[in-house]
């Protein structure tokens, strides 16, 4: 990740397309990103998010970023479950665009 570029991962099992993960650069702090990612409902609770969150993490390991953020809809509980479980804490409950959020945050 440089320069503002983000990047994306299509993920796959046993190839069939089930979800998406992202790390988004912050253009105002460029030691910052967002993670992000989205399952298919049907893959729900198979461990996949956790899966593509440790991805991400590491990913962003290897690069200048220092801090991870992430925002989530306060009644996911599976979401949030997922990035406490990998170092995220919890900043603030709002709201983001007229919707509850939740807004969590990881140093590397």
């Amino acid at each position: 990740m440089q320069n503002k570029t983000d990047t994306y991962l299509g993920y796959c099992k046993t190839n069939e397309f089930i979800g998406l993960g992202s790390l988004v650069l912050n253009e105002e702090k460029i030691d910052e990103a967002e993670l992000g990612y989205m399952l298919f409902p049907e893959h729900w609770g198979k461990g996949y998010g956790s899966e593509i969150a440790e991805i991400l993490i590491r990913k962003a390991n290897r690069t200048a970023v220092k801090r991870l953020t992430a925002i989530i809809d306060p009644k996911n509980i599976p979401s949030r479950k997922i990035l406490i479980n990998n170092g995220f804490i919890s900043l603030k409950l709002c709201e983001i665009e007229g919707l509850p959020g939740e807004i969590l945050s990881k140093e590397l």
